[in-house]
């Protein structure tokens, strides 16, 4: 057995009475922070947090890769379709452009056509323009001519009228005379018929027996002097025997 030292005792006495005695709130220390920082667990949940925040942010970064890949397969898509559109439309202008360029060609033949049209237009068109001149001048000579025809004709219109006049006056005096014919004393005993004209049953006869040469005439010649006596030549028929044979025995 063993026994501590008088100086230890008191020491442990001292200690006990520390323990039993009641703590005051000044006299109690804050816990040291060191020891905190030192636990074994401290590393191990910061490594978590890190790996749970590295998680995160790849799930976060990928699922931001997957949509712009998504939208750049989309836009990537729609560029196709446009491309597509665009070559359609390309090869639709080349067609127009080749169907332009036909229709330019045949509108500058025309043109060409025209333009040769023109000239010999042109040149016609001249040839007219003296043709007129020429015509405007025959026109007014014509004119001319017109007026004097026209007082020609109304002189002679104005003649034939003084002619009209004086012939139906001696038509008058001649059907008077040819009608009425007067005797030595002037006095006036008309007839049926002309003087010289025989009247028969109707109607009134001339008979002309001519033998001279020169005063034979034929049927149609005949006939117009009749007519100019406003008769005819009589057709003989077996009714109209008795007619001519009264005329003979006149004769």
């Amino acid at each position: 057995m063993s026994r501590k030292p008088a100086d230890e005792a008191e020491g442990v006495i001292e200690d006990n009475e520390y323990v039993n005695a009641p703590v005051r709130p000044e006299d109690k220390a804050p816990p040291d922070r060191r020891l905190l920082f030192s636990s074994p667990s401290l590393p191990l949940l910061a490594v978590c947090w890190i790996l749970l925040l590295l998680i995160m942010g790849l799930r976060i970064y990928f699922t931001t890769i997957s949509d712009d890949i998504t939208e750049m397969n989309q836009l990537r898509e729609n560029l196709l379709a446009a491309k597509q559109e665009l070559r359609n439309l390309s090869e639709q202008l080349n067609l127009e452009k080749e169907d332009s360029r036909k229709k330019l060609n045949s509108l500058k033949l025309q043109l060409e056509n025209m333009t040769q049209h023109y000239h010999v237009s042109e040149g016609k068109n001249t040839e007219l323009k003296n043709e007129i001149q020429e015509l405007k001048t025959e026109n007014q000579e014509l004119k001319t001519e017109n007026q004097e025809l026209k007082e020609n004709f109304t002189k002679q219109i104005t003649d034939l009228e003084d002619n009209w006049e004086k012939f139906n006056v001696n038509r008058a005096q001649w059907t008077i005379d040819s009608y009425c014919p007067a005797d030595t004393s002037k006095v006036r005993t008309c007839s049926a018929c002309q003087r010289g004209w025989y009247h028969i049953q109707k109607s009134c006869y001339v008979f002309h027996n001519s033998e001279a040469p020169s005063d034979l005439k034929t049927w149609e010649e005949a006939r117009e002097n009749c007519r100019g006596r406003d008769a005819d030549l009589v057709v003989v028929h077996d009714e109209e025997e008795k007619v001519m044979r009264d005329l003979r025995e006149r004769l």
